[in-house]
């Protein structure tokens, strides 16, 4: 959807390849199947000059009811929201049929890109570092529940839109998660997640009955931690091939597949994988979300010990 519209641009002011807004998109940083994120330069105050990320999204005609105007109220209540471990969303913008989400920049990769070079290289992420990661973006998530509690307006988008496109492995070390809540309002526009690239990190409730919670996260944590160790895709097909079939085959998958243990010696992983890993991986992997880690907080003190 993002690169696919017809619907033309509007014409840059300084020289770049887009302007959106009060913004002047300058090269992109990476894709998402729902919108590619750019750096980008503010072009009037009160950030004249400054730097930050977009993500733009390109709407279908017809589509501003349905696409446009709730990522922009979900992003309005997520403004300015910073927590340890976050990129704040800073400001959000439309324009010529293209919303753009703008967030604090920051050097690095997502997660999804470091995923994909695994993959392709053959050499999982190390341990240690897959241990970080997760640790990190966990602790991210616990201090943003925190700030929903102290805001209910945020609670209807806290849980539900964790994907490795939001999730930034920074040049610093430092894993943050970027557009908060924004995301959450994505995985519910179907015109937006069609594709088994996006279904691939949703929880069994979210492609069933739609309902979400803390455990919805905690399953897509374990989904991304057992493809860091790995070093292979959970879900999707690894041969990356995308059609009709492979959409439902990725649904079904997740509804209803069994994930192998890492520590199953048939997968494969080297170093080998401690039982206890192994086990927090597979109960977050649960099918019935109540039979997963009842919080987010309870699966970080379990990844801690």
């Amino acid at each position: 959807m993002d690169d696919s519209s017809e619907r033309p641009a509007a014409p840059s002011r300084i020289g770049g390849l887009e302007q959106l807004g009060r913004y002047e998109l300058v090269c992109v940083l990476s894709r998402a199947e729902y919108g590619s994120t750019w750096a980008c330069i503010a072009t009037a105050p009160p950030n004249l000059g400054r730097v930050f990320s977009l993500r733009r999204i390109v709407v279908g005609a017809g589509d501003e009811d349905v696409v446009a105007k709730p990522i922009l109220k979900t992003a309005a209540l997520w403004e300015g929201i910073t927590r340890p471990g976050i990129l704040p969303v800073v400001d959000s913008v439309e324009s010529s049929g293209r919303v753009g989400i703008v967030g604090e920049y920051a050097e690095g990769e997502p997660l999804r890109t470091v995923l994909h070079l695994a993959r392709l290289r053959k050499m999982p992420m190390p341990q240690p570092i897959a241990f970080r990661v997760a640790t990190d973006l966990i602790q991210a998530l616990v201090n943003l529940i925190g700030t929903a509690l102290r805001k209910p307006e945020l609670s209807a988008s806290m849980h539900g839109g964790l994907l490795p496109d939001v999730v930034l492995l920074t040049s610093s070390g430092e894993t943050r998660v970027t557009e908060p809540g924004v995301t959450t309002e994505i995985t519910r526009i179907p015109a937006l997640m069609r594709h088994e690239k996006l279904i691939a990190y949703q929880s069994p409730e979210q492609l069933s009955d739609g309902k979400t919670d803390a455990r919805t996260d905690v399953f897509v944590v374990g989904t991304m931690l057992w493809e860091m160790v790995a070093g292979k895709p959970l879900f999707l097909p690894e041969d990356g091939k995308a059609d009709e079939r492979t959409h439902e085959a990725t649904r079904q998958r997740v509804l209803n597949a069994e994930a192998p243990r890492l520590d199953d010696a048939s997968l494969g992983v080297q170093p080998a994988v401690d039982k206890a890993l192994a086990d927090l991986v597979e109960r977050c992997l649960q099918k019935k979300a109540a039979s997963r880690f009842p919080s987010l907080q309870d699966l970080a003190t379990t990844l801690r010990k």
